[in-house]
């Protein structure tokens, strides 16, 4: 059985992913080599995974 994104799934995705990478443009943020770590370091996001995430939602659409 093969789990599919619906097409909302995927824009809420997107939407999630445009709203990250636009976490990178803040100065309170704590970055660290293109890196978010957010709740106190338990989350940690890399931008160049985010962009990678994004191309593959878009890719499927």
């Amino acid at each position: 059985m093969i789990n599919t994104l619906s097409t909302k799934e995927k824009l809420v995705i997107q939407s999630y992913i445009r709203e990250m990478l636009a976490l990178f443009q803040e100065n309170d943020m704590l970055k660290e080599d293109d890196s978010l770590y957010l709740l106190d370091g338990k989350l940690v996001i890399n931008k160049e995974e985010l962009l990678l995430l994004e191309r593959k939602i878009k890719k499927e659409q």
